[in-house]
């Protein structure tokens, strides 16, 4: 995973380029843009608050989701809120939602640490957090110096993806410190509190279009477009 430490830019300029190298920056003070340009922004934007940042890339041809994200906007805003799940089938977007959450509080709260961790290998994981932090106490367990840095530390957001159930990391969720937030990803709603959890579906006619226009740029002919779409939604895998 790589950490992600983007320069400081000026005169941004909104360029579209398909150079097939995915998002990236030039040698220049300038960023190159590919796909969504809303997400890129947020990524400059956002950059110069973070002590640490630790976010995968998103792809550059995200698509949004704008009734989930005004949902997960309420629950986050909701008094005594700290963690949010969001859930769905294997391969519908979780992560890259995830993403786009974290992006957005991070700007908007300015967040001092942003972390994504695979909850997968959850303890080696929040190992490398802590050490990152340096906050791993070496006398202490792993859960107790993590939930140490929660009640002392402020303006965290931590980010678990791909947990196998909300239970497999309750164990690393905070209590209501009120520093921080975090995002959980899993496949299973099962125990998830419906007042913190969101649940993505597959996308909407309307969204594949976009996708298909961003993904196809110049080669995006409408007509052809909504042919391909119906044929995929009706089609029986």
């Amino acid at each position: 995973m790589e950490l992600r430490r983007i320069k400081k830019v000026t005169n941004i300029e909104q360029e579209i380029h398909d150079q097939g190298t995915g998002v990236g920056l030039v040698q220049t003070d300038r960023v190159v843009f590919h796909g969504n340009f809303k997400i890129q922004q947020l990524l400059v934007e956002a950059e110069h608050n973070y002590r640490i940042l630790h976010i995968p890339q998103m792809t550059e041809f995200y698509v949004e989701r704008d009734d989930d994200l005004d949902y997960v906007r309420r629950i986050y805003n909701a008094p005594q809120s700290e963690v949010i799940a969001i859930t769905g089938l294997g391969g519908v977007g979780k992560s890259q939602f995830a993403k786009r959450c974290a992006l957005e509080y991070a700007k908007i709260h300015r967040y001092s640490t942003v972390y994504w961790l695979n909850a997968e290998n959850i303890a080696d994981e929040v190992r490398s957090f802590l050490i990152a932090c340096n906050s791993l106490d070496s006398h202490d367990s792993l859960i107790a110096s993590l939930r140490r840095y929660y009640s002392k530390n402020k303006d965290w957001l931590l980010v678990f993806d791909n947990a196998c159930c909300l239970e497999s990391v309750a164990d690393y969720l905070p209590g209501n410190t009120g520093n921080g937030f975090i995002i959980v990803t899993t496949r299973d709603s099962e125990g998830v509190d419906n007042k913190q959890h969101v649940e993505l579906s597959v996308w909407s006619q309307l969204q594949t279009m976009q996708f298909l226009q961003m993904r196809l740029s110049t080669l995006f002919v409408e007509d052809d477009a909504k042919l391909l779409v119906k044929s995929l939604l009706h089609c029986k895998f």
